[in-house]
């Protein structure tokens, strides 16, 4: 069991605790034994007044009940719903009792005064015209029969809408006739008018209780209409109100914003078609048109010149892409050329490669030749070999000159390997080539030429490096 649970156990148990005490002090004083005395001889003389207090007392039982549920939602304290239950009904029952006895006393007393006088007659019918003046133009006001045309931010006219007008006034003649003929009834001293007239009067002279009453009963009826409101509707039935409540309260607030959105741009839109701008905007547009109008041939030529433009361009475009269409198809036909000559070149390459062989062959035994003439020259030079004599001598001239010899048929060598033979083999190879054949022999010895560096091999093997 939580601890709200035992809160309020212990409420009600404190409770049945305080009426058993107030019952038991009640009996011992002799109280209950009066009142129930009380009752009998009220029964026995005047049953209907008995009646009347028991129907009060059972309808004030039922009222508290109610009463006491509904306030058991807004609070914790069975005690305190209790204590407020009891002193509203309370206050209703004897207020209630206090008004019935004021119209009883009050409803048989006639007023007394002095009849007035015929000035006072004439001001109060002058006041009473006025203000019935005054209602009159608040109801054609209110009810828009006539009011004040507006226009660009201040009032231009008055405005009257005759058929309402007519309507309203017919009302209010009605109304003004009907309080008359019971002023006229209560002058005569008629019965029918007369003990309403008394009535309000008397409820006037007694607000203090009536505005007891009112509000007591507005506590009992609101907190007795929570009860019955959570007895015939549960909790889902409420949310399920509740939500279809706010979908319409909803869907009547945005029509209501669509609503007055419409009628804000119908005003604006007329105020921004009174507005000076706008007649100004619009007088221009006349004048554009009027000037439009006579400068149409010149338009047409001006359209005309411009549809000429786009059409050359567009011509110029198309040529530009053909004559691209035209170079890219002969830059395809050229690589497909080339592909076909390179594939007739890779046979006399493999040729160039072997007569590169022979004459790089050819080139190392010359040149192995000379480096041994040339230490024999040394040798000579020194007397350690040959002749042994130092000096250079008739032998060692003629180890020179047989260097000399070698060295000359090295530079023919080189130029067999270097240029002549390729070159002549290149020009056999070509004859036949067409010129963008022709144009790949330099290729082609390029190639060739690298697979030895002839060049730095005879300024390896030449002395004077």
């Amino acid at each position: 069991m939580g601890s709200d649970s035992v809160g309020t156990a212990a409420s009600y148990g404190l409770l049945a605790l305080l009426l058993l005490a107030i019952l038991l002090a009640l009996w011992r004083s002799g109280f209950v034994h009066r009142l129930l005395r009380i009752i009998e001889e009220m029964l026995l003389s005047n049953w209907q007044l008995a009646l009347l207090g028991a129907t009060a007392l059972a309808l004030s039982l039922a009222s508290g009940y109610t009463t006491f549920d509904g306030l058991r939602n807004f609070t914790s304290a069975p005690l305190l719903s209790v204590l407020v239950a009891f002193g509203i009904q309370g206050v209703m029952l004897i207020v209630a009792w206090l008004i019935g006895e004021t119209f009883a006393t009050g409803m048989s007393q006639a007023p007394h005064g002095k009849a007035p006088s015929a000035g006072e007659t004439a001001i109060g019918m002058g006041l009473g015209l006025t203000l019935a003046g005054l209602v009159f133009c608040w109801v054609l006001i209110q009810y828009g029969a006539v009011g004040f045309a507006r226009g660009a931010g201040s009032a231009q006219g008055l405005r009257a809408d005759w058929q309402r007008f007519a309507d309203i006034s017919l009302y209010f003649a009605m109304a003004l006739v009907l309080l008359a003929l019971v002023v006229l009834s209560f002058r005569q001293g008629g019965d029918v008018a007369r003990p309403y007239v008394q009535s309000v009067r008397l409820i006037a002279k007694n607000a203090v209780l009536w505005v007891m009453l009112l509000a007591a009963m507005s506590a009992s009826v609101f907190f007795s209409f929570d009860s019955h409101f959570n007895g015939i509707f549960p909790a889902e039935a409420r949310a399920r109100a509740a939500e279809v409540r706010t979908l319409n309260q909803v869907a009547g607030i945005v029509a209501d914003i669509g609503e007055r959105a419409q009628k804000a741009q119908i005003v604006e839109a007329e105020r921004l078609f009174e507005s000076d701008g706008w007649k100004a905007y619009d007088a221009h547009l006349a004048r554009l048109a009027l000037a439009a109008r006579d400068a149409q041939a010149e338009i047409e030529a001006v359209l005309v010149r411009h549809m000429e433009e786009r059409q050359r361009g567009i011509g110029e475009q198309q040529e530009r892409v053909a004559g691209a269409e035209r170079s890219q198809a002969a830059l395809l036909r050229k690589r497909d050329e080339l592909e076909a000559e390179l594939q007739r070149l890779e046979p006399a390459m493999g040729a160039l490669e072997a007569e590169l062989a022979k004459a790089q062959a050819s080139y190392d035994a010359t040149r192995q030749a000379i480096a041994a003439k040339r230490i024999d020259a040394s040798a000579e030079d020194g007397g350690v070999e040959g002749t042994l004599k130092p000096g250079r001598g008739p032998a060692w001239r003629q180890r020179m000159a047989e260097l000399d010899e070698l060295q000359r048929r090295l530079a023919v060598v080189e130029e067999r390997v270097g240029v002549g033979p390729l070159r002549s083999l290149a020009d056999q190879v070509a004859g036949g080539l067409p010129v963008v054949g022709r144009a790949l022999v330099p290729t082609v010895l390029v190639h060739a030429q690298r697979s030895r560096p002839l060049r730095q091999l005879v300024d390896e093997g030449d002395p004077g490096q």
